[in-house]
């Protein structure tokens, strides 16, 4: 029996310092990030805001509104994404944020008068009329061939009893 338990010892040894000589096993994982598409993504933008547009003429303004978001988000160099979704708050009478948008459209095409003559028409219905005004009459620097903004600049300037 003596003989017995020096050959469990030996093993027990051996197997106890065979571990410690290994290295540690295992596997990683590294997480899986897709390539990204900026153009897929932005021409996918300018068709969610195209599909906000008809959702709009159907008089869907709540179902239009989370496209025109996320074509902000996928297309937020397109002045056309910021454009809508401002004229949706205005329309939704969240006047604050919609001019906050068209400002942003602003920003990025400032020669599109049909930005400013929104610009003009919700600063009307903030009764802020010089803001309105100076609006409009940028706007109508850019097109002067637009019966709406010569009417809302005229309201405009009657509110504001500027008769002159």
């Amino acid at each position: 029996m003596p003989k017995l338990n020096w050959f469990f010892s030996l093993v027990a040894t051996l197997g106890i310092s065979s571990m410690a000589v290994l290295p540690a096993q295992g596997q990683a994982f590294l997480p899986y990030t897709p390539e990204i598409d900026s153009e897929a993504l932005e021409k996918q933008g300018l068709l969610l805001i195209q599909d906000a547009i008809q959702l709009i003429r159907l008089q869907q303004l709540e179902r239009a509104l989370p496209a025109a978001k996320l074509a902000t988000q996928l297309a937020p160099s397109y002045y056309q994404t910021w454009f809508v979704l401002g004229n949706l708050y205005i329309q939704k009478k969240d006047l604050d944020q919609g001019i906050a948008l068209l400002e942003k459209a602003r920003k990025i095409e400032p020669e599109d008068a049909n930005i400013l003559f929104t610009l003009g028409n919700a600063y009307f219905q903030q009764k802020d009329y010089a803001g309105a005004i100076k609006a409009i009459k940028t706007g109508l620097k850019l097109n002067p061939e637009s019966p709406a903004a010569f009417f809302d600049l005229g309201n405009a300037y009657l509110m504001s009893n500027q008769y002159d």
